[in-house]
């Protein structure tokens, strides 16, 4: 493949005392920018995710509002079915990239989907988790996380892709271990490149979803299963609960 140098610019990650002051290619000076849509998804310097977030809050804003002036119009089920399609759809692309994402740019996500149940049942009184409780549904972040715990299960049962399982290497376990990790990840050295992962965060979630659920005998089985299992014991900082006069914790 021939570049195009016109269409081209180059991001820097990681330390910012490690930005390159120029880089030529075929007598071009390439631009420094600070952030670069690849196939969807828009990558920023620091990996937040923030403005890809708020493109993709912003679109199911934009339709949610259209939905909101005809919804008096509509039964339930025409509602719910719209909002599954046009609404939910916004955050099905890529999720696994933006998973750990800041606690701000959920909280956009979380608004949006409370919004959405609002205007389906049209009730504006119930809090939030009384919404998810009555639909019987979860937040996107936990339907993240079980997508995340089914990557998991297709690559230790290598019904997967190659590069899924460059990304989740399997731990060949010698002996039995106490930690008993599923995968081979590098110990974190910061929260935003380390511990936010999703390959050291998959390590830490596989070992809380119950042996039955590992344990089944086909993958279908498996997504049966975990749409009604709720990640709990998450320790990313998007599950943690604020304490007062404590800060944020995992109960």
């Amino acid at each position: 493949m021939i570049l195009n140098p016109d269409k081209c610019s180059y991001l820097v990650l990681g330390n910012k005392k490690q930005v390159i002051q120029s880089l030529h290619f075929e007598n071009f000076i390439l631009p420094n920018v600070s952030e670069e849509k690849i196939l969807g998804i828009t990558f920023d310097n620091k990996l937040r995710f923030d403005s890809h977030i708020k493109v993709i809050c912003k679109k199911a804003n934009q339709k949610l509002s259209a939905l909101s002036r005809i919804s008096c119009y509509m039964h339930q089920k025409q509602r719910k079915l719209i909002i599954n399609s046009f609404i939910k759809s916004q955050f099905n692309y890529c999720p696994l990239i933006w998973l750990f994402c800041s606690r701000k740019a959920n909280n956009k996500i979380d608004n949006i989907q409370e919004r959405s149940l609002r205007l389906l049942c049209n009730d504006y009184e119930s809090s939030f988790i009384e919404l998810l409780s009555l639909n019987k549904e979860i937040t996107t972040h936990q339907q993240c996380l079980q997508l995340l715990c089914t990557e998991a299960f297709k690559v230790i049962n290598n019904v997967t892709t190659e590069i899924m399982k460059e990304i989740f290497p399997i731990r060949i376990n010698q002996h039995e271990l106490r930690t008993n990790n599923a995968f081979v990840c590098a110990n974190p050295r910061t929260k935003g490149y380390g511990l936010n992962s999703i390959c050291y965060r998959a390590n830490q979630i596989w070992t809380t979803v119950p042996k039955e659920y590992q344990n089944s005998t086909s993958l279908s089985i498996f997504k049966t299963k975990i749409k009604i299992w709720k990640a709990d014991k998450c320790l990313c900082s998007i599950c943690q609960i604020y304490i007062a006069n404590v800060g944020y914790t995992i109960l």
